[in-house]
């Protein structure tokens, strides 16, 4: 058996090497978190999503354009990405001579399991120069 300076941050029951409950401590609360990051993060990542088809659908627009053709040309490109069923009500175009500022509120439901979980709220803004 080592010497007991040799042994140190690690206790001996029955001749076998356990971590001390510090250390327990500090392992489970990294899968919390751990487990937690991969529950919120999604729902942000896609927030970033939704933000690059905003402003890709402004840039690609033109000022004639009618608002619900911007809105429906951005719904289909957020359909097309895979992203959650929006619908054109989901967005505020607010215009002022060639700028254009859309922006989105939306809810997500996040499940942490064994029915809990909660709702997120985003808020997601866009904008640019219409072509």
């Amino acid at each position: 058996m080592k010497p007991l300076m040799y042994r140190r941050g690690l206790s001996n029951i029955d001749g076998k090497y356990f971590f001390t409950a510090k250390t327990n401590f500090y392992i489970v609360l990294g899968f919390i978190v751990l487990f937690l990051v991969t529950k919120y993060a999604p729902p942000y990542i896609d927030s970033f999503e939704v933000k690059k088809a905003i402003e890709e659908t402004i840039k690609t627009s033109g000022k004639s354009d009618s608002q619900s053709k911007i809105l429906e040309k951005l719904v289909r490109k957020l359909r097309g990405a895979g992203l959650r069923d929006f619908e054109p009500a989901d967005f505020v175009l607010d215009r002022s001579h060639n700028r254009a500022r859309i922006t989105a509120d939306y809810d997500v439901y996040v499940k942490l399991g064994f029915g809990y979980g909660h709702y997120l709220h985003m808020h997601v803004k866009g904008a640019g120069f219409l072509r």
